[in-house]
């Protein structure tokens, strides 16, 4: 009895200390998954329900490169964490910041007001452009 106890204390903890498929991610595990990686991007338009598919690089220096493929290009920005969301900058739209939830098998969805509006996804490390 004693020792299923402590099993299950002891998985109790570890699940609490990882991300689990469908949880928000904190400030730290933001910055842990995005710096210095290079991940490829599904923007999702829940107006047109078109999807558009880029790549970016993220530097822990808070750059951000977004490759733009459609018009073959890249675009410099910024990015940061503030209170548990990444957040980035937008040239026409301005600055936003939006939860980042794990949904498993290596895919990252991004939550602007509770709408899955990016999924992040392939994260490797360097500048892959």
């Amino acid at each position: 009895m004693k020792l299923s106890m402590f099993f299950g204390a002891l998985i109790g903890m570890t699940l609490s200390a990882t991300s689990l498929a469908g949880d928000a991610l904190t400030g730290e595990q933001i910055k842990e998954l995005f710096s210095n990686k290079t991940a490829d991007i599904e923007k999702i338009d829940a107006s047109s329900e078109k999807k558009k598919n880029l790549s970016a690089y993220t530097a822990e220096d808070g750059s951000r490169v977004l490759y733009i493929p459609w018009k073959d290009k890249t675009s410099k920005r910024k990015w940061w964490v503030e209170d548990n969301k990444y957040c980035g900058s937008h040239p026409k739209k301005g600055d936003y910041c939006r939860e980042i939830k794990d949904a498993g098998n290596g895919e990252y969805h991004a939550f602007n007001d509770g709408e899955h509006v990016r999924t992040f996804k392939n994260f490797r490390d360097g500048n892959q452009l």
